[in-house]
């Protein structure tokens, strides 16, 4: 795959202040490989992940947000106080945490479904079995 056609994602977050933003920088650098870079632009940290395929980037890009939000959220502890807004990726974390949240629920939902009908139909069978049975 030619570098032009390689995916990639830049992503992006915002710090309360350079010192924060380095410091978050610092802790997920570490696991950056040769296809992952991080730069530090003032209070921002900006990231770009290069993978051979759309799902591979995906699960790269979804690992570095966790770590962002963790990274984030250890400052936040020891500064303190509680993670927030200011906190670069904790919002993106939030969302994804709530999203999947959302679909655990929407599969329980389908499974009750299709447990009910599966016991419908279970019910019916024994009904026309128990009809076949006296007629």
């Amino acid at each position: 795959m030619s570098d032009d056609t390689v995916p990639t994602a830049t992503v992006a977050t915002q710090y309360r202040d350079p010192t924060t933003a380095a410091v978050v920088a610092g802790a997920v650098r570490p696991d950056n490989t040769s296809d992952v870079t991080t730069a530090v632009d003032g209070a921002t940290v900006r990231t770009e992940v290069r993978r051979e395929s759309v799902g591979s980037l995906s699960s790269s890009v979804d690992d570095y947000v966790v770590n962002v939000g963790v990274a984030a959220a250890v400052v936040a502890a020891v500064d303190g106080r509680q993670p927030d807004a200011t906190d670069g990726a904790n919002g993106a974390s939030d969302e994804r945490e709530t999203r999947d949240a959302a679909d655990e629920r929407e599969t329980r939902d389908a499974t009750d479904d299709t447990r009910r009908d599966t016991t419908d139909d279970t019910q019916q069978t024994a009904d026309d079995t128990h009809d076949t049975h006296h007629e």
